[in-house]
């Protein structure tokens, strides 16, 4: 098993691919990826508005 895993991220393009790749020999780890995926994503928008917020305005 480890060393499908090791195979699969090896493979993948991209830490999303990884995810998924890992995520297809595990069907339990599909929610725990999309759920990281989420978070990350709602962090990098926040830290954005944050940015654009602070930053002067031309």
């Amino acid at each position: 098993m480890v060393r499908s895993c090791v195979l699969a991220a090896d493979m993948a393009a991209s830490p999303h691919e990884t995810l998924k790749a890992i995520a297809s020999l595990n069907p339990r780890l599909i929610s725990q990826a999309d759920a990281s995926k989420r978070m990350i994503t709602d962090l990098t928008a926040g830290s954005y508005a944050e940015h654009m917020r602070r930053s002067p305005q031309p």
